[in-house]
């Protein structure tokens, strides 16, 4: 069995004391960015960047990278790939055509 992360046992310990949803889902997200945003300062820090750089890192390379940080269950990463995805022009298509069954000719 996995370690609940820090946001798991606050959350919980929160939704267990108020009744609250706004408060709770203000809570999971401003800790949920926070810890986004360490992240990436931790990659920046180790030389990473250019994400949002098509000549640097494709969208295609983006999307391939979200599917291995979730089949890894490394939802922090996961996120992050996510909203560069987001924020670059055919990131969502791009996510599509990976997550896309392959296409079978009938025979």
């Amino acid at each position: 069995m996995t370690q609940p992360t820090r946001a798991a046992l606050i959350i919980k310990l929160l939704s267990e004391r108020i009744d609250d949803n706004d408060a709770i889902d203000t809570a999971a997200v401003a800790m949920f960015t926070a810890d986004m945003g360490a992240r990436l300062a931790h990659k920046r820090a180790e030389g990473r960047h250019g994400w949002w750089d098509p000549d640097t890192c494709s969208v295609h390379t983006l999307a391939r990278m979200l599917q291995g940080f979730i089949q890894r269950g490394e939802l922090l990463n996961a996120a992050n790939i996510a909203m560069f995805l987001y924020c670059r022009e055919g990131g969502a298509e791009a996510v599509r055509e990976l997550m896309s069954p392959p296409h079978q000719e009938k025979t």
